[in-house]
């Protein structure tokens, strides 16, 4: 009888493999789904309501149990750079898969 570990080994990745891309499209799912929200965060970021709510911070007038991450530069920003660095992940992993490499 002949040696067919590979057998076992190629079905363990298959399997694997599935596991993975339903992972990942459950994930592509739900970002797409929250992307507008993330354009009404951006847009706030630049707005005049966000400077607004500073000078209410700044003034003492936002109550404390609030959270206010938003107002910090470096949180949106962050954000920002975050979503950009995974969509430039995705495109080259997605060049990566369809070349097969």
């Amino acid at each position: 009888m002949g040696d067919y570990t590979h057998i076992t080994r190629y079905e363990n990745i298959l399997n694997s493999g599935n596991v993975r891309l339903e992972q990942l499209n459950s994930a592509l799912d739900n970002l797409e789904k929250e992307l507008e929200d993330y354009k009404a965060l951006e847009s706030y970021y630049f707005s005049p309501q966000r400077d607004l709510d500073l000078n209410d911070e700044n003034a003492g007038l936002i109550p404390t149990e609030i959270s206010r991450a938003v107002l910090g530069e470096d949180y949106i920003d962050e954000f920002m750079c975050d979503k950009r660095d995974t969509a430039l992940r995705l495109i080259e992993l997605g060049l990566k898969i369809l070349k097969n490499e």
